[in-house]
């Protein structure tokens, strides 16, 4: 049997409740992490007894040993981990594969930057991020970057394109082969139902832009990814953040919320089967857009920062740059002002490198006699086996009592801290009559 360490929250095939999700934070805080995961996964699992070990983005050098012993090798998924916010898991995680004695690839991994930075200046976590990289390198052939500017930062700390990294982009583009699913753009209208996604880091016309087509179009849906909104959606705890921006959807009393056209997914193929029912997606996140791209819709992509604007440009992502759009613009006005075929044309070469990225690492894949895979891959058949979950269930209409005990799920297995951190949000957003059920429960 062939076992991958993988970094990832939760694997495709796992069953787990959702209230271990919330209290692990199994969705590395961004539900968007799923979709690139579900890219490896479904490209890497090429028979029914391959078996994957998530590391629930932990490093516990206490089970170096048992990698050692069980697994071929660990692939490494990043976002954008190259930030100041990451030193610390950098350092742990170069620690944890330098005792590793299996292959250790990263299949993906970007730098975080606003849109002015000159990369080429240095980052006071320079010496970290070359710790980190030539740790790998002592395990694996090439590393893979997400785009040219990440590309150019290891550059300017001295790797070199096509020894020690190679662009590969996104393996969330290439779960489902050299082809991409593709249907009709049609100019929305009243009728259309069609999904948006947001960040409430983008700029403010951007936010105002999406909340606007929301409240236009009645069958739209807003699908959020970050841990905190699963927590409002689940809990009815208010989103809370730091930016000053009324607009954004950030309490259950919302009427986003109220209507029911609020959805959050726990896997990535129920989201894009969820989404293949659209007509179109539109929004300033990335992977909620992918997803899109995935399930074979038309989709628009708002970037506001250089990790997204890297990934449009190497995939030649459908988008409208943030700085670009005025508030007051219709849906159609927007889409006027996007590319919806330069993708097309270059995925084609996009996934013949990457599958050389893979090939160069000695990666096995399911794209080996054909590039498209087989019709249906051993993760499709598994995936089918054990059933996909619905969408997170709202606290919309929940009784103070059902309310009550799903609190009570929760917290029943969090630690004292934790309860504190959130005890006053509970007692701001929540009934009196809940809050009593949950002192009594709790004490």
């Amino acid at each position: 049997m062939k076992k991958i360490l993988i970094r990832s929250g939760i694997s495709p095939l796992q069953k787990i409740n959702i209230e271990t999700i919330i209290n692990q934070n199994r969705i590395g805080g961004n539900v968007g992490n799923l979709i690139y995961a579900y890219g490896l996964y479904r490209a890497l699992m090429v028979s029914d007894d391959t078996e994957f070990i998530p590391d629930c983005y932990r490093y516990p050098l206490s089970q170096i040993d048992k990698y050692n012993e069980e697994c071929d090798r660990y692939i490494i998924a990043f976002a954008d981990m190259f930030r100041p916010q990451s030193v610390k898991k950098m350092e742990e995680m170069t620690t944890f594969i330098e005792k590793l004695k299996i292959p250790c690839i990263i299949t993906g991994v970007g730098i975080r930057a606003s849109l002015d930075t000159d990369i080429r200046e240095g980052y006071p976590f320079d010496d970290t991020v070359k710790a980190l990289l030539n740790a790998v390198l002592d395990k694996s052939a090439l590393i893979g970057v997400r785009g040219e500017v990440t590309g150019e930062y290891l550059k300017s700390l001295g790797y070199i394109e096509g020894k020690h990294y190679t662009v590969i982009g996104c393996p969330s583009m290439y779960g489902f082969g050299r082809t991409l699913k593709r249907s009709e753009l049609k100019i929305p209208d009243e009728n259309s139902v069609f999904s948006v996604n947001m960040s409430v880091m983008a700029p403010t016309n951007t936010i105002n832009f999406l909340t606007k087509i929301l409240r236009e179009y009645p069958k739209s849906y807003f699908l959020p990814q970050r841990q905190a909104e699963l927590w409002t959606l689940y809990t009815g705890l208010p989103y809370v953040h730091k930016r000053d921006c009324p607009s954004y959807p950030t309490h259950i009393s919302d009427p986003i919320y109220q209507e029911g056209r609020v959805k959050f997914f726990l896997h990535a193929k129920a989201w894009m089967d969820f989404l293949s029912g659209m007509e179109f997606s539109v929004g300033s996140r990335m992977h909620g857009n992918i997803a899109a791209i995935q399930a074979g819709i038309p989709c628009l992509l708002i970037p506001h920062d250089m990790r997204m604007k890297e990934l449009v440009d190497y995939h030649q992502l459908p988008h409208v740059m943030a700085t670009e759009v005025d508030e007051n613009w219709t849906l159609e006005q927007l889409i006027a002002h996007a590319d919806f075929e330069k993708m097309y044309l270059c995925h084609a070469e996009n996934f013949d490198r990457y599958i050389s990225f893979l090939e160069q690492n000695e990666i096995d894949h399911i794209f080996k006699d054909s590039k498209n895979g087989p019709e249906s891959a051993p993760l499709d058949k598994a995936v089918a086996q054990i059933g996909l979950p619905e969408a997170v269930p709202s606290a919309i209409n929940l009784s103070s009592e059902e309310l009550a005990i799903r609190w009570n799920k929760i917290m029943k297995n969090s630690t004292k801290e934790w309860k504190k951190k959130y005890e006053d949000e509970v007692s701001a957003s929540l009934t009196t009559k809940v809050i009593r059920k949950l002192k009594l429960k709790f004490k």
